[in-house]
């Protein structure tokens, strides 16, 4: 049953015939009604159903999740005689998604740690706990999880599939938090998933941490792993030039800047005037800021 309207004619056909739905199609049915918005179909069919399975609950779980009624998919929840992976998942992830049940989420995942012996904790189950950890942005939890995939050996190339987004978010809030070996840490798992952004954040996050070395080395490894630089990176190396009154590298970035047809931006030209006047190179600052006109104010000019 692919359609909606199939599916009702079935359902109609059947009751008014006297015929009891198998559990496979009633799965069906609950399936089908819950794709469509039609909850209070699913949930009295679901009641209505003589014998359920494992994926009658986790159906019928499902569909209240998708709505967002968190409170009565609990319930059902608790009320399952034989829950799978499916069923610790699927409340998981609801409970992960909507704001105000992050507490429940960890309760959850503590809870399956001690039932393993029946219910797998898998790659779902850590990527919908490493979004949970980007979306709190708390350190200590996300350490405590890697340390998990690490003693569980779900931490190798084969393991949990790390979303993106997460994992950059994640990144972010370590480095705000000034946990910068946590930050590396996360960088480096599944390094072939980084983009720019990833870059990016833990270049941003040495520079901004005091660990301006260590933000120019990660730079330069960036451009030999042939990843495009763009302005927010360039604005993060010239922070930590400016630190280190770092000369060379100023007119490195100077040059690529020029190349890469971004001088007319104020942020990054003003960041270059800066470094150059830190240095006491102060002809080539005047060059700069004669270069883009009136444009940015000339403070660190005498």
């Amino acid at each position: 049953m692919r359609s909606l309207k199939e599916g009702l004619k079935f359902h109609g056909r059947a009751m008014k015939a006297g015929f009891t739905p198998t559990i496979f199609t009633s799965n069906q049915l609950i399936t089908l009604y819950s794709k469509h918005g039609l909850i209070e179909d699913a949930q009295k069919l679901f009641d209505e159903m003589l014998e359920r399975n494992v994926f009658s609950w986790n159906a019928i779980i499902w569909a209240h999740i998708q709505t967002q009624n968190l409170s009565h998919a609990q319930s059902l929840f608790e009320s399952t005689p034989e829950k799978d992976s499916v069923t610790y998942n699927s409340m998981l992830s609801g409970f992960v998604k909507t704001d105000g049940y992050e507490t429940h989420a960890l309760e959850l995942f503590l809870k399956m740690q001690s039932t393993r012996d029946w219910v797998k904790i898998d790659d779902f189950t850590l990527t919908t706990m490493l979004n949970l950890t980007a979306k709190l942005c708390v350190p200590l939890l996300g350490r405590q999880l890697q340390s998990f995939m690490v003693k569980t050996g779900n931490d190798s190339n084969g393991g949990v599939v790390v979303d993106l987004v997460s994992k950059n978010v994640m990144v972010a809030a370590c480095c705000r938090e000034g946990e910068l070996e946590m930050a590396r840490n996360l960088f480096w798992t599944r390094p072939e998933l980084n983009d720019t952004v990833s870059w990016n954040t833990l270049i941003s996050g040495y520079a901004q941490n005091g660990y301006e070395e260590e933000a120019i080395k990660m730079f330069y490894c960036m451009l030999t792993n042939g990843f495009q630089r763009n302005e927010h990176t360039f604005a993060s190396v010239l922070s930590a030039c400016s630190s280190l009154k770092h000369l060379k590298l100023c007119k490195e970035v100077h040059a690529w800047v020029l190349k890469d047809g971004m001088s007319s931006n104020p942020f990054i030209s003003s960041g270059i005037v800066d470094v150059y006047c830190k240095c006491g190179n102060m002809k080539y600052a005047e060059s700069v800021h004669a270069a883009i006109g009136m444009k940015i104010p000339f403070r660190s000019l005498p």
